[in-house]
């Protein structure tokens, strides 16, 4: 037999973010930095729930979308310099691997 359940659930597959370039790379840790990520498949829209997260190092930071081509997250200032990874989310939970900021003095 089979087995059917029903539900309002509502499933929605988006491709992970082609991402072209993120800039700046080098950011002060005093003052922290506005990144700008530019991709060709970002989706931003009213119709479009995607919820763009970054994450750099185990910060989470809300994403904006602009002119949709990219987002923009602020790297925050940091107590220390360094090298961290940049994550991208379109939902705030699932991070991918975009990059690297390189925070310095």
């Amino acid at each position: 037999g089979h087995d059917v359940i029903t539900s309002d659930e509502v499933f929605l597959y988006q491709r992970p973010i082609s991402v072209e370039s993120v800039k700046p790379i080098h950011v002060p840790n005093s003052i922290g930095a506005m990144l700008n990520i530019s991709s060709t498949n970002i989706a931003c829209n009213e119709n479009v729930s995607a919820t763009y997260h970054c994450s750099i190092g185990n910060i989470v930071i809300a994403a904006t979308c602009y002119s949709g081509i990219g987002l923009t997250c602020f790297a925050p200032p940091l107590n220390s310099a360094g090298l961290l990874d940049l994550r991208l989310s379109q939902n705030g939970v699932d991070f991918h691997e975009i990059g690297h900021v390189s925070y310095h003095k």
